[in-house]
């Protein structure tokens, strides 16, 4: 049995060893950590390995040769459990199997017959097993090395109580007896990540417990059950954990997502009012610019009669000329109101006879199409003296000369209308 023990713990140690130089560069995490809830970082283990029964002398402190001539058997186990930090955990833990229990001088309750006195005076007894207890479990690599959710290799110390009974029949007489006791167990699981839902362990516990539990009455012997197991873990979500310090910064990038859209609006409407700002300051430039043509205007009407466009004496005659952009006839507001001058002379006038001529340049338009453009810039010119300021339409003559006549000097000048 130490030669068993003994080998599986140089296995043990080599191929933690080599799991160490496995793992990849990760960043190591201290915490503090955020607590989880309560469905999350759950597991569920199932396995099986080697166990035996022995007794230990705790009046002397000696175990005795002859107390662990005993076999060594199979055993079964599974547990379910929790870890609530990446280094605290629980789990509710149960093995079982049955022994061969060397036993001496007396029969004991489990009496077997069916094996022969030893040649040392002992009787053995057969009897099954189960264990139930609950644990505490601590990540030794997580506490040491800082947390890494991909490392190969964790060591868990694993102490926890329970009640251990055994169950058997004493062969001689048929009787069948059970006896419950407490007990305590220890150990160190070894756990090797496989994936991110999958771990394989190798466990090496101690349970202890009183030496009655086997039915074998001596006093002040500590029944120890020593057991090596291998098995396999299915941890599901949430597996892994997070600092606090990754949380808040999650929930910072989070918060800040949620704002970036009211935040790009905000810039928006915040362009939106600079154009509209623009927009008033333009408007408010326009609305002083009209005022003060109106405010000229109104100067302008307060001039003495007799005085046109700009102060002309008109008493000798009125004179004056619209001029129009190419290949246009129509009065601008400007002109309009330079016409109610005009049209005061006129209508202060009514036995004189006036004349509006027409004209086109001829760099533009065939000689045809100047004289009708002429034509109907005089006849526009007619029209608001007679329908605006409402002059006799039998003093005044409108005339279309066409691109006949260079009256100004220049072509660009020609597309005039004037009154005369």
């Amino acid at each position: 049995m130490k030669k068993l023990l003994l080998t599986l713990a140089v296995v043990l140690a080599s191929t933690a060893a080599f799991a160490g130089s496995k793992e990849t560069k990760c960043e190591k995490n201290y915490g503090p950590y955020v607590t989880n809830g309560f469905w999350d970082n759950w597991y569920i283990s199932v396995g099986g390995g080697l166990n035996t029964w022995g007794r230990v002398d705790i009046q002397d402190g000696a175990a005795s040769d002859n107390h662990y001539r005993n076999k060594v058997r199979w055993m079964i186990e599974g547990s379910v459990g929790k870890w609530i930090t990446p280094i605290f955990g629980v789990r509710l833990h149960g093995q079982g199997t049955y022994f061969l229990s060397s036993y001496t001088n007396v029969k004991g309750t489990y009496y077997n017959t069916g094996v022969p006195q030893s040649k040392w005076g002992q009787y053995t007894s057969k009897f099954g097993y189960g264990f139930v207890d609950v644990d505490g479990m601590v990540n030794l690599s997580n506490w040491i090395g800082g947390y890494r959710e991909d490392r190969v290799y964790n060591a868990v110390g694993i102490a926890g109580v329970g009640v251990a009974w055994s169950r058997g029949v004493n062969q001689e007489t048929g009787v069948w007896s059970t006896n419950a006791e407490f007990g305590m167990s220890l150990g160190l699981n070894n756990v090797f990540r496989v994936c991110e839902q999958v771990d394989l362990n190798l466990e090496l516990k101690a349970l202890m417990l009183r030496q009655e539990f086997a039915g074998e009455g001596t006093v002040g012997m500590l029944g120890v059950i020593p057991s090596v197991s291998a098995g396999v873990t299915y941890k599901f979500k949430q597996r892994n954990f997070q600092t606090a310090a990754a949380v808040a910064a999650a929930a910072v990038a989070a918060a800040n997502a949620e704002v970036a859209p009211y935040q790009d609006r905000i810039k928006d409407l915040e362009n939106e009012l600079a154009n509209a700002n623009d927009r008033a300051d333009k408007l408010a430039n326009d609305l002083a610019t009209a005022n003060n043509d109106l405010e000229e205007c109104k100067k302008q009407s307060k001039r003495p009669k007799g005085y046109g466009p700009n102060g002309a004496n008109l008493e000798s005659g009125v004179s004056y000329t619209v001029f129009f952009p190419i290949d246009k006839a129509n009065i601008t507001k400007k002109d309009e109101v330079n016409l109610g001058y005009v049209a005061d002379e006129i209508n202060a006038n009514p036995n004189q006879k006036y004349t509006v001529c027409g004209y086109a340049d001829k760099q533009t338009g065939t000689a045809a199409y100047n004289q009708k453009l002429s034509q109907k810039r005089a006849d526009n010119v007619k029209k608001v003296l007679v329908e605006k300021y409402g002059c006799n339409a039998d003093q005044i003559e409108a005339v279309g000369y066409g691109d006949t006549v260079d009256k100004y000097g220049a072509q660009i000048l020609n597309r005039a209308a004037y009154v005369n």
